[in-house]
Parts: C-alpha cells; structure tokens; sequence
C-alpha cells in the first residue's frame, strides 16, 4: 500500500526530532573539580630543601627520597599559607582540583605545595622545611633616615650612637650567613661588629679612615640558607 505524500512528511518529521532528542538529551555527570584527587602511586616531582630529600606524590602525601613508603605528610596534613599570595579566582572557567598537587614552591621561610587550583599550602614537619639553596639578600641602607632600599627582609634601627647600626634578618636564616658591607661614600669605610653576627642579623658601622664614626648610606649583602 502506497502512503500519502503527508503520511511520508510526517513520519520524516517524525525521524528528524528523534534523533535531535538523542543528540541533545541529558549532558553527562561532570565531577566538581573539589572532588577530584589524585592517584598515590604517581609521583609529580621530587624537591631537596634543608631536612632531607623528598617525593611529591599525585594524591598529596609525600615522602622521603630514602625510605619512599614513608608517609611524612598527607594532604590533610597541609594547612592554608596566608603569608603566599593565593591567585584569583575566576569561576567562569574551568578549575583545577585543590586536591591535587602539581608542584612545589620554596623560599628561605619553607617549603610549600602547589595545587592544580593554584592554591599554596604548608605541608606537615619535615617536608615544610626552608630551601637549601643559598639566598641573597641585598640592599642599599640609609644610615640617615633609616630606610632600606632593596630586599625587604632586611630591616634597620639605630643602635643608639653615630655610624651604628642594628641590622635584622627578617626571616631570620637557618643558620649564620655570609655578610659584606661597604659604605657608599669614598673614602669612608664600614663592617660588621665583632660578635654581633648570628642567623637573626648583626650590628654595622660607617666611619671615615680616621676612625671618626658617622651616619652614612651603606650596602648590606648577605648570603645563606
């Protein structure tokens, strides 16, 4: 039996929006980028700081160079680092996981984690130890006005009579630095008082050849872990 002409547009129209439906039906589930982690068995990198040798695992933990199965911290371990700048977060585009790390980041304060969201966190005990690499911190210092012009980790006082001055290491490094000062008018001189050197600052003079002590501007370079 022949159909109709409208018998055929129909059952074409029919066919047209059933298979727009299975196209554009239900989008699959999507997880939230908070409920992704990591697997434990990937490492993501491996960092030295001033407590040993460590792994940073694709779930979080980390662990030792030497003894690997060690747990010596896990994620909910890791604790929110205000003193990090975090990034911004615009919610308009796609997110990492705060779950899963992505690297390290160490500075002459700790060592911290970073994660897929951009997110910084401190890990537990050893693992959060300061970096071994050598810091320099550097800086022109105005012996009259008192001001520092360079690393903001160095601050300056007067120590009370001309030509002195308290120097401070703020962090305080791990252990004694390296430290050289040199006054910048010619022929005046500068150093360091005897004694007064430790991984939390030291005291500085300025004065002429002649021994006279006057307030001067003076460079301050001080290098270590």
């Amino acid at each position: 039996m022949r159909g109709s002409f409208w018998q055929f547009s129909s059952v074409a129209l029919l066919s047209m929006l059933i298979g727009q439906n299975l196209r554009t039906g239900t989008p699959p589930a999507e997880a939230a980028s908070k409920d992704v982690f990591g697997s434990p068995q990937v490492a993501v990198s491996s960092y030295r700081n001033q407590k040993g040798s460590f792994i940073l695992w694709a779930d979080g933990h980390i662990s030792k160079v030497d003894s690997p199965d060690t747990v010596v911290s896990a994620l909910s371990d890791c604790l929110d680092a205000p003193e990090v700048p975090q990034v911004t977060r615009d919610n308009s585009k796609p997110q990492g996981s705060p779950n899963v790390p992505v690297g390290v980041y160490q500075n002459a304060t700790a060592t911290y984690v970073l994660f897929a969201d951009g997110s910084t966190k401190k890990p537990k005990g050893d693992a959060a130890a300061p970096s071994s690499n050598p810091t320099v911190r550097r800086a022109m210092m105005d012996g009259f006005t008192f001001t520092v012009n360079g690393d903001s980790s160095l601050k300056m006082r007067g120590a009370g009579t001309p030509g002195h001055y308290v120097i401070t290491f703020d962090p305080p490094f791990a252990s004694t630095p390296s430290v050289t000062v040199s006054s910048a008018a010619v022929p005046h001189i500068a150093g360091i008082m005897p004694g007064t050197l430790s991984e939390s600052g030291c005291t500085v003079w300025t004065s002429d050849t002649g021994g006279r002590f006057y307030n001067e501007v003076f460079c301050l370079t001080a290098v270590g872990e």
